[in-house]
């Protein structure tokens, strides 16, 4: 089966004294521990606060693959907003990894 609809991610990124990480789905803040994962591994030890604003278009847990989505659209969102300069082939492994 293929499907147009997937995960569409805002990410929002300030320096701040401590590192602190908040993700929302459909503007419900949730855990997404694969979305937690990918902007752990993008961000390492840097203090910065991140929120993750992810709209989910297929429902979560079903099979359509919107965890992986949702890390892959959060990494390339978060890249380009905390200006991390890394190499798209090194953020799609990091969102795979987090999956995986």
């Amino acid at each position: 089966m293929c499907t147009s609809l997937g995960v569409k991610t805002e990410v929002k990124v300030r320096e701040t004294s401590s590192q602190r990480i908040r993700v929302f789905l459909n503007g419900e803040e949730s855990k997404a521990e694969t979305t937690l994962g990918t902007v752990r591994k993008l961000i390492g030890e840097k203090r910065l606060e991140v929120y993750v604003l992810s709209e989910v278009q297929l429902p979560v847990s079903q099979g359509f693959g919107m965890s992986g989505a949702g890390a892959l659209s959060t990494a390339i969102a978060l890249n380009e907003a905390a200006k991390l300069g890394l190499p798209r082939e090194e953020v799609v492994g990091l969102a795979h990894e987090a999956e995986v």
